[in-house]
């Protein structure tokens, strides 16, 4: 999940929640490895940086809703974003998540996904958003057998 101060930790949770039910792994990833201190108060402490590790990395990434200036203005942060979409790994948008991508995809409805199916946006993280972004990763990801935890960047 991408992350930096500003994001709301309300839909952190609450995606964290949803994903980590259906067996996802989840990682944040931000600009750095410092503590994140959302506006609620909340601290959130991230697994990786945008620098260290790659979209590539993960089934799917995830942009929660929030104040997302600093993510917007981080070069890697939008780099990150614009190899995944490239790549055609998932991507979730929560409300002002989609501000992410502005400028490198195109911008589907909310609960809507783009032509290349892998895009999920919605205006809150609901069990909607969560089940249709792991319909998207279970469209993309090999079949294993046993199966294996998906991996999230959030």
């Amino acid at each position: 999940m991408a992350v930096a101060p500003g994001v709301d930790a309300g839909q952190v949770e609450a995606l964290l929640t949803g994903m980590r039910r259906r067996g996802a792994h989840v990682e944040l990833v931000a600009p750095t490895l410092g503590a994140i201190e959302t506006p609620r108060g909340s601290t959130l402490m991230p697994d990786r940086t945008f620098n260290a590790c790659s979209p590539l990395d993960y089934d799917a990434v995830v942009v929660p809703d929030g104040d997302l200036h600093l993510l917007r203005d981080d070069g890697a942060a939008i780099a990150f974003a614009a190899r995944a979409y490239l790549h055609g790994v998932p991507i979730g948008l929560v409300g002002a998540g989609a501000e992410l991508l502005q400028g490198i995809a195109a911008s589907p409805q909310d609960g809507g996904r783009d032509g290349r199916g892998g895009i999920v946006r919605d205006t809150r993280a609901c069990a909607g958003f969560v089940e249709a972004l792991a319909c998207g990763i279970a469209a993309t990801s090999p079949i294993t057998d046993p199966p294996v935890d998906h991996r999230i960047a959030s």
